[in-house]
């Protein structure tokens, strides 16, 4: 709030958090991966939770125009899975099928 408290237009604000939050800076661009490469999902999370939680941070990678590879998002997905759900994990990755 005390960084966007003088602005006075909606116009002005967007682009003053914009530019606060959506740069297109190195720093930006790492913290997002590291959260992305690392993400787990807790035991006892709802499976839509944690969901919503990777594509929330997809969305943030494609903003600042970082593009990862389908395969690559499906198998980071499945990692970030529980041991509880290691069923589901085998099936997906080793399963017959020519797609995730």
């Amino acid at each position: 709030m005390q960084e966007v408290i003088k602005e006075e237009t909606a116009a002005g604000l967007r682009l003053k958090l914009e530019g606060l939050y959506m740069t297109q800076s190195l720093v930006n661009k790492l913290r997002l991966k590291e959260k992305f490469y690392t993400l787990k999902m807790v035991e006892g999370t709802l499976l839509k939770s944690h969901l919503d939680e990777f594509n929330s941070i997809l969305v943030d990678l494609e903003n600042l125009e970082v593009n990862i590879d389908e395969e690559d998002k499906a198998i980071l997905l499945v990692c970030s899975l529980p041991r509880s759900l290691h069923n589901f994990k085998d099936i997906v990755l080793y399963g017959s099928g020519e797609t995730l």
